[in-house]
């Protein structure tokens, strides 16, 4: 304290030949009394020096006003007053009021800090800081990623780790702000110290931001951890993320990869290739597909590039940013939000990197990234690593279908040995041509050195490409050049960039001659859409063609700024002299030069489309008047079909929409096959008519196996079964309850009704499983198609049918039988005769009865009888009338399936047998009676279609169909209705129609009902989900709502509060996702989950508690839609216990700092 009185003296000193600056001398006085004070006090209790620190803080204020008086009387003491405040700042200077991190701290109620409340969709810590520094407070605090407090006090409030708060700021995705319930607290002072982070030890700052080197991913400062990078070149060699070598010359088009998750960032890479020249023994990359947030992005040969069909002039930016395609160097890059990045060089390399948390998730010819050398697989999981064919296996596997390519065109995947001459052999091995690659003393020698088994690989991958061009010397050099790159680009992904072209030595030559050469240019080059982007860019470098000085990118040219084009209301952008077409194609819109900037002119064409046509994108992206799959022609005066002009179907199909469709009860594509199905059928109470045409009639109500594979048919294996059910306690006989269809993994359920259940969750129609089964409407039935052929079909009351090529006819066993031809089917599961058995039918069902299960039905308590239904003369005269079985009877020439009954007469008598014993069941109920009729005669129907016999035999007395709303009844509905996923969907059709409710023109099926296209609901991973659908994430914390805005159907995601019971779990009640008390409790799942009847064996079930109950969704968490929304509040929800956070003092902010939630 001693040496702090010698200021004061010198102070004095100072002060003391100043006499006229009269006020300025009393102020100083006073504040050479206050030290003393303090030193009083000081020496009485010497651990106060923190408030003698606080008033010193104040006499710093004083002098600041004291100089405005100065100024105003004289100027003279302007430079004492100066050397005075120096003085006395000088010792505190270290201590000024600097903005400085405290620490990260809990925050529920009640508030911290609520002096004032700022939310904001771009915050960042700097932001807030300001604001509570304009408001007068000590502390800013930051929470949920964008809300910013103000106050000034931290009492009382519990410090957590910094890790818990680590939610990034929406405004700096490398700052923190807060987390879900946990503030970040700042101390506010007059200045904001630079908040420049530390980076990580793998990235480097660019641009002013930490960015992760190539081959990592993170945010930079604390994460930078080693990505997935999959690589497809050459002709092609498929290097996979475990860094394997797959090599095959299948010119089909494949899955490359694939997320084997479905959530907002699922997303699809596939590639198809092509033939070259006069070499049939390799292949090349020519179309990349990127499918990811609702988007199809195709990339093709010279860096062409369309998004949903429609030709993009690069750069394009879809979904509020989330998703670009830009030239990248010699790369046309798609980059997404989730971190997911696809680069194609538009000749014959392809790219795919993906973040970390792709791990082990992944599918396709890429591996799935489990950092385990096992990536030999077919997409069944079989190992082919021993098989001398296993990359053929591999590619065949992994096949797709494809819609670049004419449907005649047949494509092969083969595993080609590639044989050397000696003489090119030893050519090969020259440093010029791929030697460099194994020599340590060479060109790439840094990269060989340091990754000697990768370049190994590239090298034996070199030779393979080179030898397969022995016959074709012109081609070599384009060969060799592109097997050397693609090497490169592993040594850049490896952190070694290398200058190795020079002008006689694989030179990149630039066609634009306003371009030069660059063997490393920014990542972002300048576009007339952002001229500055190189300036922000943190994208790697890359080697490429790039603009001149002076000169910015239009698509694929350089051009003066002054010269770009326009911009449409979307954002696309349109060279000068780009046209765009309208919805009919009656109009075009082209971009013209005016003045000193640019529009659009509109031209009208006077075009109209032929009436088998369409005006819809072409192959090139470009709209104009398109013939319907199926003809050929001009799109404007002719669209022929092309059965019979291109050619010929197959003699079992017949041409239908254009197309060759097979015959009823054929399977195949209508041109070159034509094949037998097998069909077998279960109706009425139930009578199961098997494969090979023999009636099985048994009244069980348990669960049985209709039909299954009995071998091992790999991806085709599947698994039906029926549970049948007594509509009342006394009745004899059974119907079908429910159906399940049983592929891999896969559970579908099909319940009364027609409402599906997938693995026990509902699903909405259609409803596309990856492209390997479908579930939709087909006239009266709902459909489950798998793409082996297998088809089954319920009408949603009693009839079931299952449907399957000839050649899986004895690989099956179930009631159904074998498809032999042989009418052996009364036989049990043991493969016992029992067709001279008093119980034959009984001795079946019993046999392929499923272990019984409780759901719910009775399944625990069931039995399978013989006990066949009597039926009085009276009751026998009543159901043999004309209006009810008696039209099935034989030379009934007023019956409407007179025709059908001429034809199979012998399966026709079945029927009406099976007919009337159902109807004498329920003879003495009208209504019941009339149910089991049309039962059995809508059964019938189905059979005749099945031999070629289409009826229309309802009548307004006989079995009439009532539709709901915004539909109409039809005899020859499509098989494929127009949807709100395909509005297009019967122009394509091959199935047959048949009769049923269709939707009145102008509506779509959504689900199950017509509604306006503008009421079409969202699509979400290829699914679809009608308007207002709820979707609740796995742990019952996030709710995801498929809403309407703006004329656009988007998701929107919001956290609730629902924290389930101790006892309980976030399981599927009904298959909804909710809250539901374990096995055992009884109770809603939140507040209550008792046990009746304790068991001393039962374990509750304690689950750990949910998450906050609301919060804003990671960034790997966001869809491709974002929405505005006001101060966050938890959804209303029965479920939600817990209020909005935000205190009373909080007040929703105005629309430009107004949050933006989180949609999916």
């Amino acid at each position: 304290i001693k040496p702090k009185k010698k200021p004061i003296k010198k102070n004095r000193k100072e002060i003391k030949p100043k006499k006229k600056p009269i006020k300025k001398n009393r102020k100083v006085k006073k504040q050479k009394k206050k030290p003393r004070k303090k030193n009083k006090n000081v020496k009485k209790q010497k651990k106060k020096p923190r408030k003698k620190n606080k008033k010193v803080k104040k006499q710093k204020k004083k002098p600041k006003k004291k100089n405005k008086k100065v100024k105003k009387q004289k100027k003279k003491p302007k430079k004492e007053n100066k050397k005075e405040i120096k003085q006395k700042t000088k010792p505190t200077k270290k201590n000024r009021k600097v903005s400085r991190y405290v620490g990260c701290y809990d925050d529920n109620k009640p508030r911290m800090m609520f002096k004032a409340f700022l939310q904001h969709s771009k915050m960042t810590i700097e932001r807030c800081i300001r604001f509570c520094a304009k408001k007068r407070t000590k502390f800013a605090g930051l929470e949920f990623k964008y809300q910013c407090f103000c106050g000034n006090s931290i009492s009382n409030k519990r410090k957590r780790k910094d890790s818990e708060c680590s939610l990034p700021c929406l405004g700096n995705g490398q700052q923190k702000c807060g987390g879900v319930w946990r503030i970040s607290v700042y101390k506010v002072g007059p200045t904001v110290r630079s908040l420049k982070p530390k980076c990580h030890k793998r990235a480097r700052l660019r641009n002013g931001k930490c960015v992760c080197k190539r081959g990592y991913y993170g945010d930079g400062i604390n994460v930078c951890d080693k990505s997935c990078t999959c690589m497809a070149s050459g002709d092609p060699h498929y290097k996979t993320y475990d860094g394997q070598m797959i090599h095959f010359m299948g010119t089909c088009k494949y899955l490359l990869t694939k997320s084997k998750e479905n959530n907002e960032c699922s997303f699809s890479v596939e590639v198809k290739n092509e033939r070259r020249g006069r070499n049939t023994k390799v292949a090349y990359t020519r179309t990349v597909d990127i499918k990811i947030y609702k988007k199809a992005v195709r990339i093709m040969q010279g860096g062409k590039v369309l998004i949903n069909g429609q030709k993009k002039f690069l750069p394009v930016q879809e979904n509020n940013n989330k998703l670009k395609v830009f030239r990248s160097g010699r790369f046309v890059q798609v980059w997404t939000e989730c971190g997911i990045k696809v680069n194609f060089d538009g000749r014959h390399a392809v790219y795919v990197v993906t973040p970390p948390k792709f791990k082990g998730k992944l599918e396709g010819i890429c591996g799935d990234c489990n950092g385990r050398k096992d990536d030999f697989k077919t997409r069944e999981g079989k190992d082919v690593s021993k098989e001398k064919t296993k990359f053929a296996l591999i590619g065949d596997s992994y096949s797709m279908s494809d819609d670049s390519e004419d449907p005649l065109t047949r494509c092969e995947t083969e595993d080609v040995p590639v044989q050397c001459e000696p003489r090119m052999n030893n050519l090969v091995n020259e440093p010029h041509i791929c030697g460099d690659l194994q020599n340590v003393n060479g060109r790439f020698s840094a990269c060989v050195k340091a990754i000697p088994l990768t370049a190994r690989d590239y090298y034996s991958s070199c030779v393979m490409d080179m030898c397969s061009y022995e016959g074709e010397p012109k081609l070599l050099n384009t060969v060799k050049c592109s097997s050397l790159e693609s090497f490169v680009e592993e040594c850049a992904e490896s952190g070694i960039v290398m200058k190795w072209r020079t002008d006689n030595f694989c030179p990149l030559k630039c066609k634009d001659p306003n371009m030069i050469y660059k063997s490393s240019g920014p990542g972002c080059p300048a576009t007339c859409i952002d001229p500055k982007a190189s300036s922000k860019c943190t994208l790697e470098e890359r080697e490429g063609c790039f603009c001149k000085q002076g000169f910015v990118l239009s698509d694929d040219k350089c051009i003066k700024q002054s010269e770009c084009g326009c911009k449409d209301r979307n954002g696309d952008y349109f060279p000068i002299g780009s046209k765009k077409g309208s919805n009919d194609c009656s109009k075009e819109y082209v971009c013209k030069k005016r003045g000193r900037g640019t529009r659009f002119i509109k031209v009208t064409t006077g075009k109209k489309c032929h009436r088998n046509a369409l005006c819809t994108y072409d192959t090139d992206g470009v709209r104009s008047c398109q013939c319907k799959k199926g003809f050929i022609g001009d799109g404007y005066k002719t669209c022929e079909a092309l059965c019979g002009k291109k050619y010929k179907c197959n003699k079992r199909a017949r041409c239908v929409n254009g197309q060759c469709v097979c015959n009823n009860g054929l399977y195949g594509d209508g041109i070159n096959s034509c094949e037998g199905v097998c069909t077998c059928t279960a109706a009425g109470d139930p009578h199961y008519r098997t494969f090979d045409g023999q009636m099985i009639h048994f009244m069980g109500d348990c669960k049985y196996t209709l039909s299954k594979s009995s071998e091992d048919m790999d991806e085709c294996n599947f698994d039906v079964q029926v549970k049948n059910y007594k509509k009342r306690e006394s009745a004899t006989v059974s119907f079908t309850r429910y159906v399940e269809v049983h592929f891999g993994k896969s559970i579908i359920k099909l319940d009364q009704g027609k409402t599906v259940f997938v693995n026990g969750e509902v699903k909405y129609l259609p409803f596309n499983n990856n492209d390997q089964w479908t579930v939709s409407l087909s006239g009266t039935y709902l459909k489950v198609s798998s793409r082996c052929g297998i088809s089954v079909l319920w009408d949603g009351i009693s009839v079931v049918r299952v449907v399957i090529p000839k050649k899986y006819g004895a690989m099956v066993t179930g009631i159904c039988g074998k498809c032999n031809g042989q009418k052996d089917d009364l036989r049990t599961r043991e493969g016992i005769d029992v067709s001279s058995k008093e119980n034959t039918f009984s001795l079946i069902g019993s046999s392929y009865e499923v272990s019984k299960s409780n759901d719910g039905l009775g399944s625990e308590s069931c039995s399978t009888t013989d006990d066949l239904p009597e039926c009085s003369a009276d009751a026998s005269r009543l159901v043999l009338q004309n209006d009810k079985c008696g039209v099935l009877k034989y030379g009934n020439q007023n019956s409407p399936f007179k025709e059908c009954i001429n034809k199979i007469a012998a399966t026709a008598k079945e029927y009406l047998e099976s007919c009337v014993m159902d109807a004498c069941a329920y003879s003495e109920n009208a209504d019941e009676l009339k149910q089991v009729v049309c039962m059995n005669l809508n059964a019938f129907a189905g059979e005749c279609l099945t031999h070629g016999v289409t009826i229309k035999w309802r009548r307004s007395s006989l079995c009439p169909i009532t539709c709901k709303n915004n539909m109409r009844y039809s005899d020859a509905v499509s098989g494929c209705p127009a949807t709100c996923v395909d509005p297009n969907a019967q122009n394509k059709c091959k199935d047959e129609p048949s009769e049923g409710c269709e939707c009145l023109p102008g509506f779509l099926l959504s689900d199950r009902k017509c509604v306006p296209q503008k009421e079409c609901g969202c699509i979400r991973n290829g699914n679809y989900y009608p308007l207002n659908t709820i979707l609740v994430s796995d742990d019952c914390t996030r709710r995801t709502q498929c809403v309407s805005r703006n004329g656009e159907s988007i998701f929107v995601t919001s956290s609730v509060n629902m924290k389930c019971h101790p006892n309980g779990m976030c399981g599927l009640e009904k298959g909804i996702r909710k809250c539901v008390c374990a096995e055992g409790f009884e109770g809603d799942g939140i507040r209550q989950c008792k046990n009746p009847t304790p068991r001393p064996t039962a374990t509750p079930t304690t689950l750990a508690a949910s998450p906050a109950p609301w919060r804003f969704i990671d960034d790997s968490e966001q869809n491709d839609e974002e929405d505005e929304a006001t101060t966050p509040k938890p959804p209303s929800d029965e479920a939600a216990t817990t209020k909005s956070p935000p205190n009373k003092a909080t007040k929703p902010p105005d629309k430009a700092t107004t949050a933006k939630t989180s949609i999916l």
